[in-house]
C-alpha cells in the first residue's frame, strides 16, 4: 500500500523507497536526525534548509521510543528534557559516555541524591536580564501597587549585585524578611540600587510599603527550594556535551512551572543577541536539542522564540497526544506554535479533530466539489496497527514509513 520500503506498492503523491533514499543520502555523518526507520537527514540547517523542531503526535510511550531515544542515542546535542516520571532518564542515563549527565527532579520535593540546582540569578547580570526575571516571577494582577513591588525587588537584586554579596532567592528573601528601611543608606547614590530604592519610596506611603514587603516575602518564600549555587551550566551547553533531564511534578505546579518556563527563556537569551547586544554571539560547537514531553510545565515559556533560536543553534521537540493539548495552554495562537515547528512526525491520536489536520496537511487533489486526501481517517486510524508514522516536512512530499524503534532492552 505505502511502497516497498513499506511493505506495498507506492501511493502516488507520497516519498517513494528511492526519494526517502536520495533524501537520506549523505547522513551517515555523526550529525543527522532519525527520522523513521529509512528516513534521515542532516542536521545541517543550510542543508535541509529546514529548523530542527518537531512536532511528535503519539502517546508519549510512542514518541520516545520511536523518535526521542534513538535520536539522544545519536550523541550530537546537549539535550534539555522536559521528562515525567524521569521515564527517559532512566533509560538513556547509561548510554550517554561523554556527557556531564544532571537531573533535576522536582516530583517529590528535592531528592538531593539525584538532584542539580538551579539558581536564576548566576546568569542575571544586567538590569535587562533583572527585569526579564522579575517581569516573568511577578503576577501582575490588577493592583495600583504591582510597579512599585517590581521597583522594591529590583533596588534589593541591585544591592546584592553591586555590593557583590551572594545572590538566590533565599538569600533575597531573608533581606526581604529581615528588612527594616536603613539598608540602603550606604549604596552608592548613582547606582541602581538607590534608583529603584527611590522609586519605591516615592510611590508607596508607609502602610502599603509595608503591605509590598509582605507580598514579596511571601513570594520569595516560594523559590527558595532552589538553593544557592547552580549546577546546570546553561551557559556552557554549546561549548560542553550536557544532558540535563527536568523531572516535573506529578501534580500540576505552578511555581515549577514558572521555574522551568524561566530556565528555557534564560538559555535562549544566553544563546542568542539578548545576551550579546553586540552580535558577538559565539559560533556553536554543536546544537541544544529541548525536548518537551509534557507542554502542560512549559506554560510560560515563549514559542515564537523556536522560529529564531534555531539560528543560535537551539532546537525544539513537542510531544502531543492531540492538538487540543496545545489550544488549551495557547487558545487561538495554537497553530502558530505548531507551525514554527517544520517538521510533524504522526503516530497516532484519538482525538478526530487532529485526524482531520493531519489528513489536510498530508494534501491531496482538489476536485470540481470535494477534497480528495492522499490519506483516508481511516487509514491514518490504521496507521498504528501497521507500525508505521508519517513524517510531514516543510517544502517536502510527506512519507509513510516503517517506525524507528529504539533499542532499549
Amino acid at each position: 500500500m505505502f511502497g516497498k520500503a513499506n511493505g506495498g506498492m507506492v501511493r502516488e503523491g507520497f516519498m517513494t523507497e528511492k526519494e526517502m533514499k536520495r533524501f537520506s543520502k549523505g547522513t551517515n555523518t555523526e550529525k543527522k536526525i532519525l527520522l523513521s526507520k529509512h528516513l534521515h537527514r542532516m542536521k545541517d540547517i543550510a542543508q535541509s534548509r529546514m529548523n530542527n523542531s518537531f512536532l511528535l503526535i503519539g502517546e508519549r510511550e510512542e514518541t520516545s521510543k520511536n523518535f526521542v531515544i534513538p535520536n539522544i542515542k545519536e550523541h550530537n546535542s546537549s539535550y534539555i528534557v522536559i521528562d515525567p516520571e524521569g521515564e527517559i532518564y532512566n533509560q538513556v542515563k547509561d548510554d550517554l559516555d561523554g556527557y556531564s549527565i544532571k537531573c533535576m527532579d522536582l516530583s517529590s520535593g528535592i531528592n538531593e541524591n539525584r538532584t542539580v540546582c538551579y539558581n536564576p540569578f548566576y546568569y542575571t547580570k544586567t538590569e535587562k536580564d533583572v527585569m526579564h526575571l522579575l517581569d516573568h516571577f511577578i503576577e501582575y494582577k490588577k493592583e495600583f501597587f504591582t510597579s512599585t513591588k517590581l521597583y522594591f525587588l529590583a533596588a534589593c537584586i541591585f544591592h546584592f549585585l553591586e555590593n557583590d554579596k551572594e545572590l538566590s532567592f533565599h538569600t533575597l528573601w531573608k533581606f526581604v524578611y529581615d528588612f527594616v528601611g536603613n539598608e540602603f543608606d550606604n549604596d552608592d547614590k548613582d547606582k541602581l540600587a538607590t534608583k529603584y530604592y527611590n522609586e519605591f519610596v516615592n510611590g508607596a506611603a508607609g502602610l502599603t510599603r509595608e503591605s509590598i514587603i509582605k507580598d514579596c516575602i511571601s513570594l520569595l518564600g516560594q523559590y527558595r527550594h532552589l538553593g544557592t549555587e547552580d549546577q546546570l551550566g546553561l551557559d556552557k551547553m554549546r561549548e560542553e556535551y550536557i544532558a540535563l533531564f527536568i523531572i516535573p511534578p506529578k501534580m500540576n505546579s505552578k511555581v515549577e512551572d514558572n521555574v522551568i518556563s524561566f530556565l528555557l527563556k534564560q538559555l535562549c537569551n544566553r544563546c542568542s543577541e539578548v545576551s550579546h547586544p553586540e552580535g558577538d554571539i559565539p559560533s556553536p560547537d554543536h546544537n541544544i536539542d529541548c525536548i518537551f514531553m509534557d507542554i502542560r510545565y512549559v506554560k510560560k515559556f515563549d514559542f515564537p522564540y523556536t522560529g529564531i533560536m534555531y539560528q543560535n543553534g537551539v532546537d525544539f521537540t513537542v510531544s502531543i497526544s492531540a492538538t487540543s493539548q496545545m489550544e488549551d495552554i495557547y487558545g487561538d495562537n495554537w497553530r502558530t506554535v505548531a507551525y514554527s515547528l517544520e517538521t510533524w512526525i504522526f503516530y497516532s491520536t484519538y482525538a478526530k479533530n487532529t485526524l482531520d489536520l493531519i489528513c489536510k496537511e498530508i494534501g491531496g487533489d482538489i476536485g470540481f466539489q470535494f477534497f480528495h486526501p492522499l490519506l483516508t481517517l481511516e487509514e491514518l486510524e490504521k496507521l498504528p496497527e501497521q507500525e508505521k508514522c508519517v513524517v510531514l516536512q516543510w517544502g517536502q512530499k510527506p512519507a509513510i514509513d516503517d517506525l524507528l524503534t529504539a533499542d532499549i532492552e
